[in-house]
Formats: structure tokens, sequence, C-alpha cells
């Protein structure tokens, strides 16, 4: 198997709602290669509102697995993991990024005001941000929204993605009524990327989101492999 056909390990959490298309946990969303793992015990719960530390063995236990099974990069299917990026980054052999939550890091170049659609903004708090570059000027949440609440995070509905989109699309309004001087948005969770186009269509920014950070690192890991194969 070639490094470019070498599969992107993806950690899951522990849930059981849809993974439609465009979601990170849905192996169509990408054009190459994806391997799962499910670390067991990690329930939106422990990692969202607890942030337990005591996860952290069990993701890098998780991520040994995904590199014994050919893995050339890894991420996760929840950017509030970005609370422990330094943690698992340090216990990973290969490139791994938890969160679009790092875009704080990468976009203090290009842009000056970055709002973050999140699954639960009063959980997204100092602690998972961390020291990013980038502040971010506003952090909305879907948790008020019925549809997402009832199916991501309550897990007590069946996901419904267009009652899903509606809410995703009003945020997106909320954001442009509040803060016309927005240049990009970043979303937190991974189960929002389906709705990138929608927000886009509000907004007219660029929409940074788990799914085009995975997309990222693996074209890096293949370029930085294919560099050190010229050397």
């Amino acid at each position: 198997m070639t490094q470019k056909n070498r599969p992107l390990g993806v950690l899951m959490l522990e849930t059981g709602f849809d993974r439609i298309p465009g979601d990170i946990g849905n192996p169509d969303t990408f054009d190459f290669p994806v391997i799962y793992r499910t670390v067991t015990g990690a329930t939106s719960k422990r990692v969202v509102h607890q942030q337990d530390s005591g996860l952290i063995d069990l993701f890098a236990e998780a991520a040994a697995d995904l590199v014994r099974e050919g893995a050339v990069a890894i991420t996760t299917s929840c950017g509030f993991l970005a609370r422990f990026q330094f943690e698992l980054s340090a216990r990973i052999s290969v490139p791994f990024t938890a969160s679009a939550i790092d875009y704080l890091n990468r976009l203090s170049d290009t842009h000056s005001s970055v709002a973050v659609i999140t699954a639960d903004a009063g959980a997204l708090n100092a602690n998972v941000l961390g020291p990013t570059a980038l502040a971010p000027t506003a952090i909305v949440g879907m948790e008020n929204s019925r549809a997402f609440r009832s199916a991501i995070i309550e897990e007590t509905m069946k996901l419904d993605p267009a009652a899903v989109e509606r809410e995703v699309v009003e945020v997106a309004r909320q954001l442009a009524r509040q803060h016309p001087e927005l240049d990009a948005v970043v979303l937190e969770c991974t189960n929002l990327p389906p709705y990138r186009a929608a927000i886009t269509e509000v907004l007219q920014i660029p929409i940074y989101d788990s799914v085009a950070l995975a997309r990222g690192l693996m074209a890096d890991t293949v370029k930085d492999h294919g560099n050190a194969a010229d050397t």
C-alpha cells in the first residue's frame, strides 16, 4: 500500500446518532481511505461536559491501534477534544489534530474576526480553547436548537438533517446580524460540516471545519513523506 493510499484514522466518541455524508464519521465524506476506532467509554457527557482527563489513556490506546492498522494521520470526532491536544499529540506517533479549534491558531495571519459555532457554547470554555493565537469574536452554540439537541446532545430522537440545517441557518443569520464584521467561522462540532454550504450561503465568508482540517492533515502527511523520499 502506497503512502497516498494509506488511511486517515478517526477516533470516535461512543455515540449512536446517524453520521450523514459530510460528517467526519461517514467514510463517504472523504476521497481517501478512512479507518475508525470507537473509544469505549468516551461519551459526549464525559468529553463535552466533564472534560474527563481519565479519557486520555483510552484515546491514546485507541490511536495506537489505528497506527497498527496503517493510519498515517489521526483526528477525532469531537471538537471538544481540543482540551487534550497537547497530551494526546505527545503520545501519538503520527501527525494528529484533535479539533477544528486549531484553526484559531492557523488563521491569525489571515483573519481578524472569527466566530465559533459549537455544539454547546456554555461548555466551550477557556480550558477547551486553550491559549489560541486568535481569540474568537463570538461563540454561539446549538444547545438550544431542538432538532440538533435531541439528536446529537441528548440522543433521544432520530437525526433530522433538514431540521438541523434550518437551525444552523438561523444561528448563522444571528451571527450575521450581531457581528457583521466577521471574516470567517470555525465549526467546532464535527456534526456541522454537512451544513457548511448552507452556512456559507448566509454568511458569504470562509467556513473552516474538521473535515477540511482532516483533508489538510492528510495532504501534508503525503507531501512530507514525498519530500522525505526525495532526500
